[in-house]
């Protein structure tokens, strides 16, 4: 393998971490708070997923997040039909992410910088 080519990948890697960091900062520093609802509860492969939907201004936007299986306190399946806070950049609300309260320990993701 050139030189060239494995420079070009570590490049790659970089400009990749760095755009995941700079919307991890970006949501931290930048971020409204609103109510949102999760819409739905579903398994793809072996991972699952809750997706939730919010408005802003009047427009609906949407989010997904990996979770472990979980269920609500009234044995519903991922809370599908609860409220819970929804934190989006004001700079791009479709950079947004879910606080599931007590129930946050069943995302498969955390945040790195809150």
């Amino acid at each position: 393998m050139s030189s060239f080519f494995k420079l070009l990948i570590i490049l790659g890697f970089l400009s990749f971490l760095f755009y995941i960091l700079k919307k991890e900062w970006e949501l931290s520093k930048n971020s409204i708070e609103v109510e949102g609802v999760i819409t739905k509860f579903y398994k793809n492969g072996q991972k699952n997923f809750i997706d939730y939907e919010f408005y802003v201004q009047k427009k609906i936007y949407s989010g997904r997040v990996g979770v472990y299986p979980f269920k609500c306190h009234n044995g519903v399946n991922g809370c599908v039909g609860h409220k819970f806070t929804v934190k989006y950049s004001k700079n791009d609300p479709d950079n947004n992410d879910i606080d599931l309260g007590i129930y946050n320990d069943f995302k498969t993701r955390t945040r790195i910088f809150n």
